[in-house]
């Protein structure tokens, strides 16, 4: 394969890669567009990266900004979030789609991101570290208060409790 088409492919799945978390972030089902103007920002900054992973990183940086710490609102509707069953990965609840939602989305937004970096987009910690703009030592510490948040949230919801979360590292 030449070397355009190999950026191609590359920039293709950077796109993918940031409407996956963009919908994991705002709760969007899948198939939803999310702000396309807010994924063609953040891969125009993310092009400017030295390397693919770099670029992920910028990519993601920029939807963080956007969605979790100015807090722009999503916007769907409560009634095109079922998808984020398969987006939290969460397992065996006796849940719905909408309250799982409504226990992330009731997490600090930071710490929703991080969730959603290491679960979902497999971002190993340093990376998603470096996404959040944080030391690797603090992400860590979030990280953990963003599980325990979450398990809180799922068992008040009536979740049968925190050994039902499948959230690995």
């Amino acid at each position: 394969m030449s070397a355009i088409a190999d950026q191609e492919l590359e920039v293709r799945a950077l796109a993918q890669s940031l409407r996956r978390f963009a919908r994991a972030l705002t709760g969007a089902a899948p198939g939803c567009d999310v702000a396309p103007g807010a994924i063609e920002e953040a891969l125009r900054a993310a092009r400017q990266a030295p390397d693919p992973l770099s670029a992920r990183i910028e990519g993601y940086r920029r939807l963080i900004r956007r969605y979790a710490i100015q807090g722009e609102p999503a916007a769907m509707t409560p009634a095109a979030r079922p998808g984020i069953d398969a987006v939290l990965a969460l397992q065996r609840t006796s849940l719905d789609a909408t309250r799982k939602w409504r226990a992330l989305s009731g997490l600090d937004p930071a710490h929703r991101a991080a969730l959603l970096l290491v679960v979902v987009e497999r971002l190993p910690y340093a990376c998603a570290a470096e996404a959040l703009d944080m030391a690797e030592a603090d992400f860590i510490k979030a990280l953990a208060r963003a599980r325990e948040a979450l398990a809180g949230r799922l068992a008040a919801l009536g979740a049968c409790g925190r050994r039902h979360l499948k959230l690995v590292s």
